[in-house]
């Protein structure tokens, strides 16, 4: 009867009376509120935890070409929304018997804020051909082959890098940062005046993850092909690999892929004895180690200011400790050669004759070498097989 008076419930009450001593109560309102408000926060920062856990075991990628401005991490382009990786997060809850654990969708989205996620990639890091393709001015079988050359290549340097590993091969890959400017201060007054181009080419190796980066401004040398020439020769001759050596690349002209490179490479062979694979990655998916030490150095120049264009070279050394530091060396006139000279070729040329339907040509030259009792014929041959993905230069006595 005073249970309906009082609007109260049987089971109520005797839970009263059992928090009770002698009819008094032995805890105040303040306690039961904390102790409440303790389950309720423990629970909740389980939950969250349980979220950043699931967010972290997804696959990401950091952007390629926006390290500068854009520090986070872009998830596989398989959800198109948030909502619907939410809807991922809940189903995948439901099947692990964690119902309880799945938050509202406010603090799912604040997690991702916190985490850096996002799901978009910024434009600048898409291929031309898969946006191409994406706004069907591109057809379906050339969008395929696209893909197929850039696997191919992938699985070609995952290959390789593994031979490495093992002591077969001598794999690097090579690269040039993006081009800096000195100097780099906060005065009003430099806004409006004319800055000096520095430049920075690495080379990375894939086995002993040895860095190098070659620093060098627009007064001391320029962008020709003899420039990259004359880095890669150095560092070969500086390090004398004894085993088969592959040179990964992105396919820049100017850069890797054109005569004077060859036929700079193609002399060291001849000099040496030895076997050099020049190999390019598919345009638009030259993704390479020497990005992580051009994303290091960047981090470390962000808010430094640079007067003088060394300041590059002291703050790369600065850049990374483990596995070891970066070997950085500043450049001037006198280290670079001219590899277009007719006059440093062995021969007038290695560019075999094109012709359609055959992917290896073979140029075969042979010499006729005297000596005392017999004559030897000295056979080279250079195999230069001309794929989309990968131009191999071999030399092979």
């Amino acid at each position: 009867m005073f249970l309906g008076t009082l609007g109260l419930k049987e089971d109520m009450v005797h839970d009263w009376i059992g928090s009770t001593e002698h009819g008094l109560n032995t805890s105040t309102m303040e306690e039961v509120i904390s102790s409440r408000t303790r389950s309720d926060n423990g629970f909740k920062n389980e939950k969250k935890l349980y979220l950043r856990e699931w967010l972290e075991s997804l696959p990401k990628l950091s952007s390629h070409y926006c390290r500068k401005d854009s520090q986070k991490l872009y998830l596989e382009q398989v959800f198109r929304t948030k909502i619907d990786l939410y809807r991922v997060y809940e189903t995948y809850c439901k099947d692990n018997d964690k119902k309880t654990y799945i938050v509202s969708f406010p603090i799912f989205d604040d997690m991702l804020t916190q985490m850096n996620i996002s799901l978009y990639k910024p434009k600048k890091d898409k291929c031309d051909v898969c946006c191409s393709f994406e706004t069907n001015n591109i057809n379906e079988m050339d969008y395929k082959n696209h893909l197929e050359r850039e696997d191919r290549a992938r699985k070609e340097k995952e290959d390789d890098k593994a031979k490495a590993l093992r002591g077969e091969t001598y794999t690097l890959v090579v690269d040039v940062q993006a081009v800096k400017i000195c100097p780099v201060i906060n005065a009003s007054a430099i806004y409006y005046k004319m800055k000096l181009n520095c430049h920075n080419f690495t080379v990375y190796n894939l086995a002993t993850h040895q860095s190098t980066c070659y620093w060098w401004n627009e007064t001391e040398g320029d962008l020709s092909a003899s420039t990259f020439a004359s880095f890669l020769i150095y560092y070969l001759k500086e390090n004398d690999p004894k085993l088969p050596i592959v040179i990964y690349s992105d396919g820049c002209c100017y850069q890797n892929r054109n005569v004077v490179m060859a036929k700079a490479l193609f002399q060291y062979c001849l000099e040496n004895n030895i076997l050099i694979e020049q190999k390019f990655l598919e345009r638009g998916h030259t993704q390479m180690e020497c990005d992580a030490v051009h994303s290091m150095i960047e981090r470390k120049l962000k808010n430094r200011f640079i007067h003088l264009p060394s300041d590059y070279v002291n703050i790369t050394r600065e850049a990374r400790r483990n596995p070891c530091p970066i070997d950085t060396y500043y450049l001037t006139h006198g280290f670079f050669k001219d590899y277009s000279k007719p006059s440093s070729w062995s021969y007038n040329s290695i560019r075999p004759e094109k012709k359609k339907k055959r992917m290896s040509l073979l140029l075969l030259i042979s010499d006729i070498c005297s000596t005392t009792q017999t004559k030897k014929k000295l056979c080279i041959k250079l195999i230069l097989i001309t794929v989309s993905t990968h131009c191999h230069v071999r030399v092979e006595r």
